[in-house]
């Protein structure tokens, strides 16, 4: 197991641990679960699936993968909290059963491809919802797709920043960082839009963040 070497990754654990320990704090697990068994049943199969997402990862320098991710679906579904919980327990296992897994960046992979798409998703469906009229189009363009794509852009640029900061950045990997990483923008954009559009036509109790009678009204 890596030990924490530079002061970057030592700021990040910290950082890291204290979002997991408020998230495990405010998670509503009784709230959210209690009585529906269908919830607790579709965030683990997400969980899952999401695991799997999470394997079919692309390497392109050291300390900067990419990969597809449910962390909007996660977010709009269960609520932040959740979401982070969830997400945290993915990227332990994965490095579990890597044979040589960097434990020392995981904060950093916590922070920038979990908490802070999280964390945007929230804010942005938030001042959506109080600024513009609650429809379907709305939440499922706005939210959802662009809020995803944009999310991404935000986690990968944020990783480059930390990288830098660490002095650990391979600038001349950074143009082909860049290229993939509008490509998989717009990959997660649209497994998160079907997800959550099957989502809420066919089970919207199951979204936290969707209420029919609010977004379907005529």
């Amino acid at each position: 197991m890596q030990t924490l070497r530079t002061p970057i990754e030592i700021l990040t654990a910290i950082a890291a641990a204290m979002l997991y320990g408020l998230a495990l704090w405010r998670a509503p697990w009784r709230r959210w679960f209690e009585g529906h068994p269908d919830r607790l049943n579709v965030w683990g199969l997400t969980l899952a699936v999401s695991a799997i997402l999470w394997s079919l990862r692309t390497d392109i320098a050291p300390g900067m993968p990419l990969q597809l991710l449910l962390v909007t679906t996660f977010t709009l579904m269960h609520g932040w909290a959740l979401a982070l919980i969830a997400n945290g327990i993915i990227i332990a296992a994965g490095a579990l059963l890597q044979a040589h897994g960097r434990w020392a960046g995981l904060p950093l992979v916590f922070l920038c491809d979990v908490a802070l798409p999280a964390a945007f998703i929230e804010l942005l469906h938030r001042q959506l919802s109080r600024r513009l009229p609650k429809n379907y189009l709305t939440y499922f363009f706005l939210t959802v797709f662009l809020g995803t794509l944009l999310a991404f852009q935000l986690s990968g640029v944020a990783r480059l920043a930390l990288l830098a900061a660490g002095g650990e950045l391979p600038v001349r990997m950074l143009g082909e960082y860049a290229i993939l990483l509008v490509m998989l923008g717009f990959a997660n954009a649209t497994i998160n839009g079907m997800a959550m559009s099957a989502a809420v036509i066919y089970r919207p109790e199951w979204v936290v963040s969707f209420d029919p009678k609010l977004y379907f009204k005529r």
